[in-house]
């Protein structure tokens, strides 16, 4: 190998092995969610006049939940190699269940209600014991891959609760609830597809190794009669980062804003994803840049109305930052749709690109109160990045008015490959700093 040839290592940002247990949750939730507000009217007939059917709804929720989570568990002690535990886990929260349904039917014998209680906190008791297992499972095994987060999950359950519990009272409104909800959690996965489609899986080179020469020069100590001291070569110079930075830019309604900015990086080596709103006559297409590209993507095949490209956009944008295979993601802040707080939503190296930004909230309240609320949810949504680029002294200063505490990086080049290697130079910062996203020396 020649002297100067830097050997990377690659950086998979979706190399972790993928937790199928966990994704069960995305489809128990919203599962115990629908069977927990069921209105009393479809279940009335069906319970017996001595049970309470609001009861008997939760607890039925309730029970659904335990045994979920417990064939989750047991899932995810097989994921992890665990061959007893299951056993042992399903065994005692079998005799769990069975000592509830025992209790509940002493504490009511007539009815279905203390069954139903009784089941409920059986069930409970044995997905403790599942978690319990499943905990100790993880701590035996040293760098087991431990399990996805699950606050989107939960959070989309909280939503789809608060929705269909206003409808319940309207056996109708209910079962459109429902399906507007079923709706939603089946297109979020397609969304999901649809952006990741076609997305490459790119590297990041860190900590170059510059191999030896072939033919070294030789040293004293490799002769015994040599009387003079030969100084060895001096090390090469490690050769320029790659091979590539993958980045993930959610343009918002302007793509062709930082079109150029996107063919100077991709040039560099760079591979570049633009998610956009659609406008009419505007397709999904890749252009090649040199030993990179850039690929123009939009969340929806359909021009729906402005309004809806938005909604789409905004929902596809979240959804990408969260599951797009990116090394950075990077927020061009504009004023339509606004600020979407994208480091709230997940956990990759995030950096905004102010092409606009608001007025700073007024320190009298002289605007009006909605204008007031507006600006400041979107200065909250700014204040929520840690590195900013921006093109101008006076965009620094509007962000420390705005008491934005990120790292800000003004970049005024006017040679545009120089440009893009200041922005490239912060998005390597950003990957390299991991997701707080901050610049070199601070």
């Amino acid at each position: 190998m020649p002297v100067g040839t830097s050997v990377g290592t690659s950086v998979g940002i979706g190399a972790r092995p993928r937790a199928r247990p966990d994704a069960a949750l995305r489809v128990l939730l919203p599962v115990v969610v629908v069977v927990g507000t069921v209105p009393p009217a479809l279940v009335a007939p069906a319970v017996p006049a001595a049970s309470s059917s609001q009861l008997v709804i939760a607890g039925s929720a309730v029970v659904l939940a335990g045994v979920g989570l417990t064939a989750v568990g047991v899932w995810r002690l097989l994921a992890l190699g665990a061959r007893v535990a299951p056993v042992i886990g399903l065994l005692g929260a079998g005799v769990l269940l069975g000592q509830g349904l025992a209790i509940g039917g002493e504490l009511a014998p007539t009815g279905s209600t203390g069954l139903v209680i009784g089941a409920a906190g059986g069930a409970l008791a044995g997905a403790g014991l599942l978690g319990v297992l499943v905990r100790w499972r993880h701590r035996s095994l040293a760098g087991a891959p431990t399990p996805r987060r699950v606050r989107g999950p939960l959070i989309a359950a909280g939503i789809a609760l608060l929705v269909l519990a206003v409808a319940r009272a309207s056996v109708p409104a209910w079962l459109v609830a429902v399906g507007v909800v079923a709706v939603v959690l089946t297109g979020l996965p397609l969304l999901v597809g649809h952006v990741r489609a076609g997305t490459p899986r790119a590297a990041l080179a860190v900590d170059p190794v510059v191999a030896p020469s072939a033919d070294p020069a030789p040293r004293a100590s490799d002769d015994p009669y040599a009387t003079i001291e030969v100084d060895p070569p001096a090390p090469a110079r490690p050769g320029p980062w790659g091979p590539t930075l993958r980045v993930l830019h959610l343009a918002g309604a302007d793509p062709d804003g930082a079109a150029e900015l996107h063919r100077r990086l991709a040039a560099a080596g760079h591979e570049i994803t633009v998610l956009s709103p659609r406008s009419p006559g505007v397709h999904d297409r890749i252009e090649q840049h040199g030993a990179g590209m850039v690929r123009w993507t939009h969340p929806v095949r359909r021009s729906w109305t402005r309004s809806g490209r938005l909604l789409s956009y905004i929902a596809a944008a979240v959804v990408a930052a969260r599951h797009t295979r990116a090394d950075v993601v990077v927020e061009e802040l504009t004023a339509s749709p606004g600020p979407l707080a994208v480091p709230r939503w997940t956990t990759r190296p995030v950096v905004a690109l102010a092409s606009w930004l608001p007025d700073p909230v007024p320190a009298d309240r002289s605007g009006s109160g909605r204008e007031e609320h507006l600006l400041r949810l979107r200065w909250w949504a700014i204040r929520s990045h840690r590195s900013v680029v921006v093109r101008s002294p006076a965009a620094a200063d509007t962000l420390a008015v705005g008491r934005c505490r990120a790292d800000v990086a003004v970049a005024r080049a006017d040679d545009p490959d120089v440009l893009a290697g200041q922005v490239a130079d912060v998005y390597l910062a950003a990957v390299r700093r991991g997701s707080m996203g901050r610049l070199p020396g601070t």
